[in-house]
């Protein structure tokens, strides 16, 4: 303590001066009520705007991989012949070497 000596003389003035303000305490509200009354400030505002966008981009995605899934479940799937890409390759200047295109 700063005042050894005239502590409790410290502790009554402290005391008679908050006893003097007119601080009025009032019941602590729910975080729910207090937020309503504050409203919403702009960082939070472009924070749901960016959120509603990422939303709606999410979901326009969903829909079109749903609609793609559709769309290539009648489709014929075609693979190509690694050797013939490979020869091709080989014509073209560039090797792979025999155990790697095997590898293929």
């Amino acid at each position: 303590m700063h005042h050894k000596m005239d502590a409790f003389d410290k502790f009554e003035e402290v005391s008679s001066l908050v006893k003097k303000t007119n601080l009025k305490h009032k019941e602590a509200q729910v975080d729910v009520a207090v937020n309503k009354v504050a409203g919403m400030s702009e960082k939070t505002r472009q924070m749901n705007v960016q959120l509603a966008i990422t939303k709606n981009i999410i979901n326009t995605e969903y829909a079109l991989e749903k609609k793609d899934k559709d769309a290539t479940t009648n489709r014929m799937i075609t693979v190509t012949s690694v050797d013939e890409d490979c020869e091709l390759l080989q014509w073209a200047g560039i090797n792979f070497g025999a155990y790697d295109s095997y590898m293929l």
